[in-house]
């Protein structure tokens, strides 16, 4: 039973990376109508798409692939405990879904902190 855990794991991760590597093609419009974009995109546009029917869109920010790698990571992190330890309480849990929670802050933080210079460009220039 460990090994079909360890194998879960190691599955999210590998799916998490490519699902990654799908969101980041959309930035780049040459490359978002790849073939290699096409085929990624008919593997994870099912599993992003439950998450875009979220409201997690704010101007031009879509937020929902950020819960999409949250739950990811939490499935992941699950599972790798459950291989280590064979058992899963609610207090593993709870720190777990701490975890997702605080990785979502740290990462909006560092994105806003990332772009908030071209924010804040773009607001100024539109009041002058």
């Amino acid at each position: 039973m460990t090994s079909i855990f360890k194998l879960l794991t190691s599955m999210i991760s590998i799916y998490s990376f490519l699902c990654f590597i799908r969101i980041m093609l959309t930035w780049f419009p040459g490359l978002a109508y790849s073939r290699f974009a096409q085929i990624l995109s008919s593997l994870f546009d099912p599993y992003l798409n439950l998450f875009r029917r979220l409201p997690l869109r704010f101007g031009a920010f879509d937020f929902s692939p950020l819960i999409s790698f949250g739950v990811l990571m939490v499935a992941s992190s699950v599972f790798g405990n459950l291989a280590m330890s064979r058992s899963i309480t609610l207090g593993l849990f709870l720190v777990l879904a701490l975890n997702m929670l605080l990785q979502i802050i740290n990462s909006l933080i560092t994105f806003f902190i990332f772009f908030a210079p071209f924010l804040l460009k773009n607001l100024y220039n539109k009041k002058e």
